[in-house]
């Protein structure tokens, strides 16, 4: 008659140390307190797949004045997310990048990103880059295919260009356009465009404009669920219901 007393002790001990868990939530954009919460770029290949593959998340500050959200990425955490992106053993150049600053609009959801810009660097070869102001309202398009995201505004210019410019011939503007923070996902995708220079060595290209890739955005924070008690309270607790168990079981035998 052992058994039960022992499993309904341990059983007690064990949900008492059960620690409510942590998960990420979409940005609750309505709140307007203070915080940090966490940033992550689409990582797709194809710049027209919005909103499909989020990399890792990146810390970042939110604020709210005057009915206008910003999300703040610092200039160290922007150069670590950048290279990140690039990959190829891409660093950030010690002092060259600037912060990433955000604002929405909490009464249209719509965003705005201010202008920035960085180097990367990895053995011989080096990237710079000054990223335009993005926004949610804009529509920008890209040549492909495999022609580095080139910038471009239609199929008409593309066309135009193909008897000076031979290689644009038989190319596609593909035009992607902006979309609001979404509070259900916590996706915001901001449109627009980057000046880009890059080097093999004394060999240097550019700097070209590109359909800026790094628009296309995940927002979330943590939410923390009911506080667990601290380690002693959840154990005390835990004997005491076990023993108030185990009396319950010696009466039922009785």
């Amino acid at each position: 008659m052992q058994r039960p007393r022992f499993v309904w002790i341990s059983a007690c001990v064990a949900l008492a140390g059960v620690d409510a868990p942590a998960q990420e939530i979409p940005l609750q954009v309505l709140d307007s307190t203070p915080r940090q919460v966490l940033v992550r770029f689409e990582q797709s290949i194809d710049p027209a797949a919005v909103g499909q593959v989020f990399g890792a998340s990146w810390p970042a500050s939110w604020s709210v004045s005057a009915g206008v959200g910003r999300v703040d990425v610092s200039a160290e955490t922007h150069g670590l997310a950048r290279a990140a992106g690039e990959g190829l053993g891409f660093a950030p150049v010690p002092g060259s990048f600037a912060p990433i600053a955000i604002e929405i609009d909490l009464a249209t959801l719509e965003a705005t990103s201010e202008p920035t810009s960085g180097s990367l660097a990895g053995g011989q070869f080096f990237l710079g880059f000054a990223t335009r102001a993005l926004d949610t309202r804009a529509t920008a398009g890209f040549i492909g295919p495999n022609v580095g995201a080139l910038l471009c505004s239609s199929q008409q210019q593309i066309d135009d260009a193909c008897p000076s410019i031979p290689f644009l011939c038989g190319l596609t503007c593909t035009l992607v356009t902006g979309a609001p923070y979404d509070p259900l996902t916590g996706t915001l995708h901001l449109v627009g465009s980057e000046s880009k220079q890059s080097c093999d060595g004394a060999q240097c290209q550019g700097p070209i404009e590109v359909f800026a890739t790094t628009g296309d955005l995940l927002l979330v924070e943590v939410a923390v669920g009911v506080p667990a008690a601290s380690a002693p309270l959840r154990i005390g607790l835990a004997l005491w219901v076990a023993t108030l168990g185990a009396i319950a079981l010696r009466r039922a035998r009785a």
